[in-house]
């Protein structure tokens, strides 16, 4: 008669870190001059730079609406060039992985 056995191995865990919370810098009430460029940093310190977007006014900048950019390793780095259109615009990062935002940072912008 014929009797298997079994053997059981531990390959290993795969996991997914993933941060609690998404940061942007500068935070809180910014001003800047027109026609000068706005630094925003996005993050969680621990995922990928290339996880985060931008929101402006609770919308996910897509396509040609989002500013120039560079990862990092762990951070996203937004330049965004000033106007007084943007006068009072609300902006904050979001985790495109997990949905998460940031604290909300508002612009004031003043003329220059």
């Amino acid at each position: 008669m014929f009797s298997p056995v079994w053997s059981t191995r531990n390959l290993g865990v795969l996991g997914v870190s993933v941060a609690q919370t998404v940061t942007i810098d500068p935070v809180g009430n910014v001003s800047a001059v027109e026609e000068n460029n706005l630094t925003i940093t996005c993050t969680d310190g621990v995922n990928a730079g290339t996880i985060f977007g931008l929101r402006e006014n609770g919308v996910l900048l897509t396509g040609g609406s989002v500013p120039s950019n560079e990862v990092n390793v762990v951070v996203r780095i937004f330049q965004l060039s000033v106007d007084r259109t943007q006068n009072g615009n609300r902006y904050d990062c979001e985790s495109l992985i997990t949905g998460m935002v940031s604290p909300v940072m508002t612009l004031t912008v003043t003329c220059k």
